[in-house]
């Protein structure tokens, strides 16, 4: 891990793989990478 790195990635690679009602997205914005991470209800 870099100067200024976190656990995010990591963090958010296992919810995804442990809820398969998560899904994500990974955009660029001005410079940084911005992490969307949405978890459905389970019914």
């Amino acid at each position: 891990m870099g100067v200024g790195g976190g656990l995010g990635l990591s963090s958010y690679q296992k919810i995804l793989e442990k809820y398969s009602n998560a899904t994500f997205s990974t955009v660029w914005e001005e410079g940084v990478f911005v992490q969307e991470l949405i978890v459905e209800e389970s019914v």
